[in-house]
């Protein structure tokens, strides 16, 4: 629909629509927008279409005339993209009600891999309380999910998934709130694949003994073990905030690369020792965490 010469012209379509997404993306890591506004932000589709018109009328002979009024249609859609996802988020959307559960009894469970495919929304994992009868409680918001529980003897899969959420373009997912709490007693591979997303990770009482992460832009806090022995985690992220929050008494190795963004780490805790970040005492730990995190445009804290 562009032509080269268009754009050799000073078509200003292409320049706007990085600032708005620069602009989109300094809101959301600033804490001004949530990272739940990339599930609604394809509904920016026929504004685009909009913009593209305007400047293959106007882009050439009036840039400014142009530039103007592409502005005015991407700061319309963007707001009212943003105040759309603002209401989802808060649950003031009619859409947002209770409409699914699950639970499953513990039994004789001693392991458990646990697999959830979250696309957009929030995202709470927490440990049941001591002595509970149950391997897993979750309430699901906004959004039914599809539960599968598969169990061997003493071991178990759990799958919890977002279902045809990859293709439903036509309903507004940017609501889904689900909550899910698992037994402190079996010990457990957690692996979590997410798109658009805040994340709220307490693993603190769980025997998290391997843990991946993979998500896209997202807002993720996660409490790591503070009693599973070794722990493998993999996080692997692309435009988000990431904090990571490693317990006192707990050790780690931590290899961190981030192609554009900020790494703060602790280092009165972790010293640096070649491409890693290392506990002074790793080794003789008990408890202790190999963590490696690759991430893209993103801010990640270890504390």
């Amino acid at each position: 629909l562009m032509t080269s010469q268009h754009l050799r012209r000073g078509s200003p379509l292409l320049p706007l629509l990085l600032i708005s997404l620069g602009g989109l993306l300094l809101l959301q890591t600033t804490g001004g927008l949530s990272w739940n506004l990339w599930a609604s932000i394809w509904r920016l589709w026929p504004v685009l279409l909009i913009a593209i018109g305007i400047n293959i009328i106007f882009g050439a002979r009036m840039p400014w005339v142009a530039g103007a009024l592409i502005a005015a249609v991407l700061a319309v859609g963007v707001a009212l993209t943003a105040f759309s996802g603002a209401f989802t988020v808060n649950g003031f959307r009619n859409g947002i009600e209770e409409i699914g559960s699950f639970h499953e009894l513990l039994g004789e469970t001693e392991s458990v891999d646990v697999n959830i495919d979250f696309g957009a929304g929030e995202l709470k994992l927490n440990s049941l309380p001591p002595g509970s009868p149950n391997l897993v409680e979750a309430d699901f918001r906004g959004r039914e999910a599809e539960v599968s529980m598969n169990r061997f003897d003493r071991s178990a899969d759990l799958d919890i998934s977002n279902g045809d959420f990859s293709f439903d373009f036509f309903r507004d997912n940017g609501g889904a709130e689900w909550s899910v709490s698992l037994s402190s007693s079996p010990g457990m591979s957690i692996d979590l694949d997410a798109g658009a997303t805040e994340m709220d990770l307490d693993l603190t009482h769980l025997k998290v003994n391997y843990l991946s992460i993979d998500a896209g832009a997202a807002d993720i806090e996660v409490v790591m073990p503070a009693d599973a022995g070794n722990v493998d985690a993999n996080i692997k992220i692309g435009a988000a905030d990431l904090l990571i929050i490693i317990p006192e008494g707990v050790g780690a190795r931590i290899d961190a690369e981030t192609a554009a963004g900020s790494l703060s780490i602790d280092q009165g805790r972790f010293w640096k020792q070649g491409d890693f970040y290392v506990s002074p005492d790793f080794e003789q730990l008990a408890n202790k965490i190999d963590l490696t995190i690759a991430s893209g445009a993103s801010s990640v804290e270890i504390r």
